[in-house]
């Protein structure tokens, strides 16, 4: 009875298989090692992509050497379905390297993660279907994909600069309200101390308005994300423990967004030492304009 065996062109594919997979391996871990460091929740998808990509590639791989030492005669299908594993695997690695790329505020991002999505599917289609395309054809592949990059670009590009101005303008125009309604730009020293850094200076700035000392929401902002990031700084070894008889612990802004109405909360959360030391938290109210009035916190 005649053997099946392997063909050439078969072995060759396989062959062909195994150092590509190594390739996405490798780019895959390259991508592991020279990411920007993200948050933890940001890191957990990272890895968890990193690890399917590599599993796709090591399955292709497997697969291949397997067919290989078995030199058996395969179909088609089971040639595609090798394959398969590691081109999923290479559009993850493709969808991590975007990620990677993306260092956007939250409210960019939100408006600009459907244009990067479609960008990848975009290109992915257009390189995907090239497969029946002849050799004369193939520049006007080229080409294609080059000016359909060159269009999704230039809409980000638009879009990007769209909300760029927008923000701008609303700054400009908080700016001139709040002065007109007789509200004066200071710089704030608080009586709170925070664990102390390298650089510990806190560049803090608000208004005044007669006896009164306010934060806008932005001002508030940074003072919730500064109080985070020097007690992170201190869990992590990087940072002195607080000193002074105040110590500020956590600001958290309730209710209010940045461009939405109503006069929203702070609540600011204070460590008083000393013989009767103590934590207490203080819920300060919008007033009217939308500032919060820290007098009562201002040295």
């Amino acid at each position: 009875m005649k053997e099946h065996l392997l063909s050439s062109s078969d072995r060759a594919a396989l062959q062909s298989l195994i150092p590509l997979a190594g390739a996405v391996g490798a780019g895959t871990i390259f991508s592991l090692f020279a990411g920007n460091r993200r948050g933890a929740g940001l890191r957990v998808f990272e890895v968890f992509a990193i690890v399917a990509v590599l599993t796709a590639a090591a399955s292709t791989a497997a697969i291949s050497i397997d067919l290989l030492h078995a030199n058996q005669a395969i179909s088609d299908r089971d040639l595609t379905q090798t394959a398969m594993p590691l081109i999923i695997g290479t559009l993850l690695l493709v969808v991590v390297s975007v990620f990677n790329r993306i260092n956007e505020s939250l409210n960019r991002l939100l408006v600009l993660l459907p244009f990067v999505s479609v960008a990848v599917f975009a290109a992915a289609a257009l390189v995907i279907s090239s497969w029946s395309i002849g050799p004369g054809a193939a520049l006007w592949v080229v080409m294609a994909i080059f000016f359909a990059g060159l269009a999704l670009s230039g809409i980000g590009w638009l879009v990007d600069r769209r909300m760029r101005h927008s923000d701008r303008r609303f700054e400009q125009r908080r700016l001139v309200r709040l002065a007109r309604l007789g509200y004066v730009p200071t710089r704030i020293d608080l009586k709170a101390t925070l664990p102390s850094v390298q650089d510990s200076s806190v560049d803090l700035l608000g208004w005044m308005k007669g006896d009164s000392t306010l934060l806008t929401y932005a001002d508030a902002a940074f003072l919730r994300n500064l109080t985070k990031e020097r007690w992170d700084a201190l869990s992590d070894g990087r940072a002195s423990t607080a000193v002074g008889s105040l110590i500020l612990l956590d600001v958290d802004l309730q209710g209010l967004i940045r461009r939405g109405r109503g006069p929203g909360r702070l609540r600011i959360t204070l460590l008083r030492t000393g013989p009767k030391a103590d934590s207490e938290a203080i819920e300060i109210v919008g007033n009217d304009d939308r500032l919060f009035d820290v007098s009562g916190l201002v040295a």
